[in-house]
């Protein structure tokens, strides 16, 4: 049975797809299919993939003619033959960790959208991540629709049978908005959407816009360095580590304070005691959260049981 379709969007990315690619391909799910969807690609675009295909039968190539915007048309036709329960997407730049589809799996098994943290990596080699949370956040839809803050492309994924109740799927998004961010907003306003924010990182983002002046050779060596860097479960930790620490140091500092000081998302928090159940560890997507106006589904906790916030409390909404 196939679980999960795989979308790749790619227009000019030709020599950097060999690499995300292989980012699926390693997953600790194996039951995909993959599709590549070409937005008026290159002839280096179709030679690279074909020779993909001929690695691996689960890959498949849409090769259309450059479209509207970012080609955003051709992933909804592209859908029409999907056979996955679960949608997931990865950039022709950007790097999966090895159990980010079995991390999404879990979480899409009980809500229409999910999506987890991701690695920024800036140009100087610098690693920062951030969190976000649609449903905590009173300014999250906000800020969604002014690109102000949301969740990337090869971060999210969402449920087949939510997206065929969509009114439009995939199009091309208006002037002023992040295509992926107009997309994941369209889902987000259906009636009942069920929505779950996996607060740790298993993507590294390597965006395009700062690096637009790059050359191949340049964006390839940057990404045949982290990939390297990632092999090991020893150094994929490390690296986790080094993007959260400085997330955990803001926590503590934020749990600490007084409540009339911190953020409005958890000022506006109430501060129970905890039930047996709610002081054991717990994964992100049994602790999902709701979008406003929807019951809250347990409460807020942070990734993976790692920070503890607070040994004999439970912050929740």
């Amino acid at each position: 049975m196939t679980t999960f379709t795989i979308i790749i969007p790619t227009h000019n990315h030709a020599d950097t797809l060999r690499y995300s690619v292989q980012s699926v391909l390693w997953q600790t799910r194996q039951d995909f299919e993959l599709f590549i969807i070409g937005d008026g690609v290159p002839d280096r675009t179709r030679q690279i993939v074909a020779e993909l295909m001929a690695e691996d039968a689960r890959i498949r190539f849409f090769d259309f003619p450059k479209g509207q915007r970012h080609g955003e048309a051709h992933r909804h036709q592209a859908l029409q033959e999907a056979i996955g329960r679960f949608v997931c997407y990865q950039c022709d730049d950007d790097l999966w960790m090895p159990d980010h589809l079995e991390t999404m799996a879990e979480m899409l098994e009980q809500t229409d959208i999910a999506h987890c943290m991701q690695m920024e990596v800036g140009i100087d080699g610098r690693v920062v991540s951030s969190m976000f949370d649609v449903a905590i956040d009173p300014d999250g839809i906000q800020k969604m629709q002014t690109s102000q803050a949301g969740f990337g492309l090869a971060s999210g994924g969402h449920r087949m049978d939510m997206y065929r109740r969509l009114p439009q799927g995939w199009n091309p998004a208006p002037v002023g908005i992040n295509t992926d961010l107009h997309f994941w907003l369209q889902i987000l306003a259906q009636p009942g959407c069920r929505y779950a924010s996996y607060k740790w990182p298993n993507v590294i983002h390597l965006s395009s816009v700062p690096r637009k002046d790059w050359s191949v050779e340049q964006r390839v060596a940057e990404l045949a360095h982290w990939w390297g860097k990632i092999q090991t479960e020893s150094a994929r930790s490390k690296l986790v580590k080094l993007c959260l620490m400085p997330i955990h140091n803001q926590l503590f500092r934020a749990y600490h304070q007084p409540v009339p000081s911190l953020s409005a998302p958890v000022a506006a928090a109430r501060v129970l005691p905890a039930t047996p159940s709610q002081t054991k560890p717990l994964t992100p997507y049994q602790w999902q959260t709701r979008l406003p106006g929807q019951t809250p589904s347990y409460g807020w906790e942070y990734a993976r049981g790692k920070v503890q916030l607070g040994a004999t409390q439970a912050l929740v909404y």
